[in-house]
């Protein structure tokens, strides 16, 4: 089940994964800046057809858009890890590169067995 604040934290992922601003999303699914803001912080609910209307403006439908929250949450989780990866040094950088190949090999080797 989703809660608001899951549908507003999802409707500001798919923005920022698309390199909009909240005024040009505002903008494309004709609301105010600021109720958009409400929104996303999960402060205002959102009416179905808002919602649809933001469901076209990333090329998704409704069911997709409520699909997998679990693999919504680990993406957010991993694009974290990602923008944190920016911030490290060679020799941190080299030390996760190789903690991800043993990670990589060991789910890879388990789906063999």
């Amino acid at each position: 089940m989703f809660s608001i604040e899951d549908i507003g934290n999802r409707i500001r992922f798919l923005r920022k994964e698309n390199n909009m601003t909240s005024v040009d999303l505002a903008q494309k699914i004709q609301i105010s800046q600021p109720y958009l803001s409400q929104i996303e912080r999960g402060k205002q609910t959102v009416s179905v057809d808002i919602l649809i209307n933001i469901c076209n403006v990333f090329g998704m439908t409704l069911e997709q858009f409520f699909s997998q929250k679990d693999s919504f949450s680990d993406v957010i989780s991993l694009n974290k890890v990602m923008r944190a990866a920016g911030n490290l040094n060679n020799e941190e950088l080299e030390a996760l590169h190789n903690f991800l190949e043993i990670i990589t090999k060991n789910v890879v080797k388990k789906k063999s067995d």
